[in-house]
């Protein structure tokens, strides 16, 4: 699950997701990026 909300990281949690923010606070995500190209760059 990708977002740049809290709610987007809860909600990608409790489904049982990995999880991705784009920003940079902190709200128990396992990726943390700054922009939805850096997330691409990095996974793939």
């Amino acid at each position: 699950m990708v977002g740049d909300r809290e709610n987007d990281i809860l909600a990608g949690a409790a489904g049982g997701c990995r999880t991705a923010l784009i920003g940079n606070e902190n709200f128990g995500q396992d990726l943390c990026v700054e922009s939805p190209l850096q997330f691409v760059d990095t996974i793939f």
